[in-house]
């Protein structure tokens, strides 16, 4: 079995777990008054799946030299942090809804994602280091090749992480900042990294980044109302720890509708920026690029359409070859998996169960995208 496959049967057993356990706490009216028992339940029946997905699979495929005890400090913080997260937000929701009602709940829901995405670069920190070596070289080089193509370049980071799943991504809300695996530098031509560079900057300037966080924040926002509905909390929000529970479990269940929905949305706005990139960059950088990336990761360049169609929204190699309008315009980027690091707000256990991301602490910050 591949490694790609291999990952994607331990998520889909960890998130099928996860939406059966919710669905029987909707179902069953489950008597837990205390939020940290059904908290401590969740770590330990998450840590087969997290030692699978996050250790014993990346070593034995060659994606990760990372110790076992390394391993475990990595999960343990992260584990301890996401559960703090968890903790916080869920009381914020109770109490606003116990002050202010329905209304109230919503926005403590909104003010946690605004503070969650302004801590991401503190929690980036804590699972990887930025780069020293050699990594000026590198900023000027790919700067002064992405102003060639003419594109405003986006400030560059390069993290050391422990695990090749890691893809860095976009961060910052008022100054955006592109970050990029250290191990790239060894994979990639200086060439090849501008052509991602000059990609992703084209993500911040025409407005794609923030709208995928806009509409991943709307997205959440339905998915709590849902949950609300499910649990019969619609008129006033959830008043006791039963009612959060009950709501949590709602808003588990609408989130998992968008694993399976919005994989397509996310592919369709990787293949248009792909398009859009290539209107001021060489095709066949980005192409060779995307491949030694994939050949690293999945590697998996061809996937059937089932499995392309539900489980992934960073399209395959091939798919990506296909040719795309290259009109520069606003696209929701990395919609799928902007919600899993966003849904920490709702208390959500699907945020570190699927494939992407199961057991490796840094992806459930940071998970995989285009």
């Amino acid at each position: 079995m591949s490694y790609a496959r291999a990952r994607l049967w331990i998520g889909i057993s960890a998130v099928g777990l996860n939406v059966l356990i919710a669905s029987s706490v909707v179902a069953f009216d489950i008597p837990v008054s205390q939020a940290w028992v059904i908290l401590a339940a969740y770590v330990i029946w998450m840590m087969p799946f997290d030692f699978l997905g996050g250790w014993w699979l990346p070593t034995r495929y060659g994606r990760s030299k990372q110790s076992l005890r390394a391993f475990l400090i990595d999960w343990a913080w992260g584990a301890l942090l996401q559960s703090i997260v968890f903790i916080a937000c869920s009381a914020s929701i109770l109490w606003a809804s116990r002050l202010f009602g329905f209304g109230g709940g919503v926005v403590a829901l909104l003010f946690c994602g605004v503070l969650l995405l302004a801590l991401r670069p503190f929690l980036l920190n804590i699972f990887s280091r930025p780069t020293t070596s050699g990594a000026s070289f590198d900023h000027s080089t790919v700067s002064n090749l992405v102003a060639g193509w003419g594109i405003a370049s986006t400030p560059i980071e390069f993290r050391i992480a422990p695990t090749t799943g890691f893809t860095g991504g976009i961060v910052g809300l008022l100054k955006p900042q592109i970050v990029f695996p250290d191990h790239w530098r060894t994979i990639l031509t200086p060439s090849e990294l501008a052509a991602l560079s000059a990609r992703r900057s084209l993500t911040v300037s025409t407005g794609s980044y923030r709208r995928g966080l806009l509409l991943a924040g709307a997205w959440l926002i339905v998915a709590y109302v849902g949950g609300c509905w499910i649990a019969g909390t619609t008129n006033t929000g959830p008043q006791t720890a039963l009612d959060l529970m009950r709501t949590i479990a709602g808003t588990t269940l609408c989130s998992f509708l968008g694993l399976l929905i919005l994989p397509t949305f996310s592919r369709a706005a990787a293949r248009r920026l792909d398009g859009m990139t290539v209107g001021h960059v060489p095709k066949e950088l980005l192409q060779s690029a995307l491949e030694k990336i994939d050949r690293v990761q999945d590697d998996e360049p061809h996937r059937p359409r089932g499995v392309e169609l539900i489980f992934h929204p960073v399209p395959s190699v091939a798919l990506r070859q296909h040719r795309e309008l290259t009109a520069e315009r606003a696209v929701p980027w990395n919609l799928a998996r902007q919600i899993l690091y966003l849904s920490w707000i709702v208390a959500n256990p699907l945020a570190r169960a699927v494939h992407c991301n199961t057991g490796q602490s840094l992806l459930w910050i940071y998970p995989p995208t285009d």
